[in-house]
């Protein structure tokens, strides 16, 4: 993804140092960032699973499975081959209302679907993460916030709005998540996948992260890999599965200490 260097290499020449500190731990993590940067992807250009290093697809898969059926045990998402919560589980396991328990709520999800299938004209399929009131039983609030789905021209676009983008380790598995999250509602719609869109509010890298961003940096991008997608059964959305060919990426590299 030539784009995603690009804005990685935008972040390293002209970003800003900030030194925040996460209200859960208190820890202090030295940054260098920008605000706003839009990344924009046309899905028939190909799958947007990063090719300069290797990824955790079958992590990437569960942890979208998790989501959708409003998850919040870790030990769901492990089953479904995610370790990527277990850092922040509580001891008992539990991860509090995250994403996919907030995506369900009020039936948001359930709205996206059926209009998809009755009424795709809708400009209210909106699906929303963020819960200030319920931030406190959550193991961390919610990074990607917002996500609306917008038809055209018998394409499903996606847009989404991410408030807090770690750019080296998160950003590339929060673009694939999206882009596959696009092509099943897709599928269910019988429509074919448009545009992925994002708005990344605070695009940073923290400077413990520097060296693998340089190595990164310095490879260059493999073709992208194509996806496939499908349903068990036409009518439960929880029964899809998918397909990835064409994935060649380059090892991995160390980004140093986990922040957490």
């Amino acid at each position: 993804m030539k784009q995603y260097l690009d804005m990685l290499y935008q972040i390293v020449s002209h970003g800003s140092p900030k030194v925040p500190s996460r209200a859960e731990s208190g820890d202090v993590k030295e940054t260098i960032g920008l605000p706003n940067l839009i990344f924009t992807h046309n899905l028939s250009w190909g799958f947007p699973l990063l090719t300069t290093r290797k990824l955790a697809w079958k992590g990437l898969k569960g942890e979208l499975r998790s989501f959708l059926c409003g998850d919040t045990d870790n030990r769901q998402f492990t089953e479904n081959g995610c370790n990527f919560w277990t850092p922040w589980a509580r001891s008992d396991h539990d991860l509090g209302p995250i994403y996919g328990a907030q995506w369900i709520e009020h039936g948001q999800l359930d709205h996206v679907l059926k209009s998809l299938r009755e009424r795709p004209t809708d400009r209210r399929m909106v699906v929303s993460a963020w819960r200030p009131d319920e931030h406190h039983n959550m193991v961390l609030p919610p990074c990607h916030v917002m996500w609306i789905v917008t038809p055209y021209d018998n394409k499903l676009n996606l847009s989404w709005i991410q408030r807090s983008a770690d750019f080296p380790i998160g950003v590339p598995y929060n673009i694939a998540s999206y882009a596959l999250l696009t092509h099943l509602l897709a599928e269910w719609a019988g429509m074919d996948p448009g545009n992925l869109s994002c708005i990344f509010c605070d695009a940073h890298i923290y400077t413990n992260q520097l060296p693998g961003v340089y190595e990164q940096l310095a490879r260059a991008p493999r073709k992208l890999p194509e996806l496939s997608v499908s349903f068990a059964e036409k009518d439960n959305f929880y029964s899809w599965d998918c397909e990835l060919t064409g994935w060649s990426p380059q090892p991995n590299i160390d980004f140093g200490e986990l922040v957490v």
